[in-house]
């Protein structure tokens, strides 16, 4: 059977409210908050789509009793049948963008609507490149911090400053509404029983975050806290990475970095570490060819 086509049996024989396409409710009688888990911004990131059936899959079994309310939400449905990471416009790059008639600028807000119902969010994705470890990415203040420690402070985490921009992320428009929100990139798209098991993890430390009845003991300390200094563009696709890199990989000033095929060199500008390197078909459809991070300890690094 199709993952989709299982997840709405679920949502069904769970007998969750649906709020709009493809977004239902967990509800928790008397419940004050309200978490948001969304899947399949990116089409082709099915991992995500697996992790949240096995969550349903858990609450039919009785293998957890949230006192919260739970927002299950797909978003680029029609990539996911197409197997793309998205159609017209990156789902992902559509939440501030003018409005148009294509069904990823659509849907963005039809997904801003549901954000007035909810308290913090956790965004899953997969990446394009392999990764040892999940990571997450957030947009930089005291209260995403803390929600991520509380997630998990021991895997590497990107920030930055909110900025209101054209074409802002699905977790920067939940920060512009005030919502805790974290985005978490669980490893190489697919399906992958180590991920889905990180991903129920996560999700399990964000419902004893939630829980009113236990006292907070998180932190918002500076962990593995990382930003961007530098993004390479390669807006005419002449240049290819060097080597295959990872991300989170170290590189000095100066590297060689890129190389074109007339034999031109690109060096990295700076000390850093790779983040979203992109190959082959992935680097032909993007105007960036890699970026580079640098470590955050202290506000000031975000300047």
């Amino acid at each position: 059977m199709d993952p989709l086509d299982v997840f709405l049996k679920l949502c069904h024989e769970l007998g969750l409210e649906q709020v709009e396409e493809y977004v239902y409710r967990f509800s928790f009688p008397g419940a004050k908050k309200t978490l948001l888990l969304s899947a399949l911004i990116h089409g082709n990131e099915t991992g995500s789509l697996h992790l949240l059936i096995r969550i349903l899959q858990s609450l039919g079994e009785g293998g957890i009793s949230p006192s919260i309310n739970i927002l299950f939400s797909l978003g680029n449905l029609s990539a996911y049948h197409a197997n793309k990471r998205f159609i017209t416009h990156d789902l992902n790059r559509s939440f501030g963008a003018v409005k148009d008639n294509s069904f990823e600028i659509e849907r963005a807000q039809v997904l801003k609507k549901i954000l007035a119902q909810v308290d913090v969010m956790i965004d899953f994705h997969q990446t394009l490149e392999p990764v040892a470890k999940p990571f997450f990415l957030f947009p930089f203040n005291e209260k995403n911090i803390l929600f991520a420690n509380a997630l998990d402070p021991s895997v590497n985490k990107i920030t930055y400053q909110r900025t209101i921009l054209e074409g802002t992320t699905f977790s920067g428009a939940a920060d512009a509404a005030g919502i805790s929100a974290i985005t978490i990139e669980t490893g190489l798209k697919g399906f992958d029983p180590a991920q889905i098991n990180y991903g129920f993890l996560v999700f399990e430390n964000a419902l004893e975050f939630l829980n009113p009845e236990r006292e907070n003991i998180h932190s918002s300390e500076y962990y593995n806290l990382f930003t961007w200094a530098e993004t390479v563009s390669n807006p005419d696709q002449q240049y290819e990475l060097v080597s295959k890199f990872e991300n989170f990989e170290p590189i000095l000033k100066d590297s060689p970095l890129a190389h074109s095929q007339d034999g031109k060199v690109l060096k990295s500008p700076i000390d850093g570490f790779i983040i979203f390197p992109k190959y082959g078909e992935n680097r032909n459809q993007s105007k960036e060819l890699v970026s580079i991070l640098k470590s955050v300890k202290s506000e000031n690094d975000l300047a």
